[in-house]
């Protein structure tokens, strides 16, 4: 039995200090184009848009407009079904624009529209988008 506890404690020692078990350590973050955060962690935002999706294969809206320069806060409400929302720019989605969530959750994510572009929002579950479930992000 003592052996065992020394082995457990051997393979612990290497976990820990190989990396595997330190879950402080983080992903670099490219945050050139990300918002300045407010001082209680949160981004600030222009104004907030809210879109809902499910239970069918629909948001409440397929048309957000929004002003070249503004920060805009997303806040997703899932009402049903397995759903997403994603956030695209000329054809690629912009990183840090997802979010996926359960039934009765809300998230958002912050996006500053400082360029010209193609925008749209869509969910990326399955073939949600090609059934409809999309709408266009027009600057004005």
């Amino acid at each position: 039995m003592e052996n065992k506890v020394i082995l457990l404690g051997l393979i612990g020692a290497v976990l820990i200090t190989s990396g595997c078990m330190d879950s402080t350590q983080e992903e670099p973050v490219d945050d050139m184009d990300m918002p300045e955060e407010s001082a209680g962690g949160e981004v600030s935002a222009d104004r907030t848009v809210t879109i809902s999706g499910g239970p069918g294969i629909e948001y409440n809206t397929s048309e957000v407009n929004v002003e070249a320069g503004e920060t805009v806060r997303f806040v997703y409400n899932h009402e049903g079904g397995r759903h997403d929302l994603v956030l695209e720019e000329n054809g690629e989605r912009v990183a840090g624009t997802e979010v996926l969530t359960t039934e009765g959750d809300t998230d958002s994510f912050t996006y500053t529209f400082e360029e010209d572009g193609i925008y749209q929002f869509y969910c990326s579950v399955g073939t949600h988008r090609a059934s409809g479930m999309e709408g266009d992000v027009v600057l004005n």
